[in-house]
């Protein structure tokens, strides 16, 4: 269980950051910064569903598998449903980043001093 809190805390302070860098690079009509800040977020998709593997490959290897016990099965459903949750957000990612394009800006973003 080390490291569970930390890494419990990591995903929403990652997902809201990135949420916030990539609204602010759009905005400014930063496209190419806007889809780092996607890729970014796309790439610690990757990595959380790469821990994934390795955590299940261990457990599974070490016979804990969904039918252990009620934990493993509720275990392997809740980890498989965030994975599944994952999976969906690195594709609908990927579809936004692919289709950025720079916004135009509004009245109240322009300088009206001349």
């Amino acid at each position: 269980m080390d490291g569970q809190p930390t890494r419990a805390l990591g995903h929403p302070v990652q997902a809201e950051v990135g949420g916030i860098g990539q609204d602010r690079a759009h905005e400014r009509g930063q496209v190419g910064r806007c889809r780092a800040w996607l890729g970014g977020a796309m790439l610690l998709g990757l990595v959380f569903l790469g821990v994934k593997v390795v955590e299940y490959a261990d457990k599974i290897g070490r016979g804990l598998t969904l039918t252990t016990n009620h934990f493993f099965e509720l275990y392997y459903l809740m980890t498989g449903f965030h994975a599944l949750h994952v999976v969906m957000g690195i594709v609908l990612l990927g579809i936004v980043a692919w289709r950025a394009v720079p916004r135009p800006a509004s009245p109240s973003s322009r300088d009206t001093r001349r």
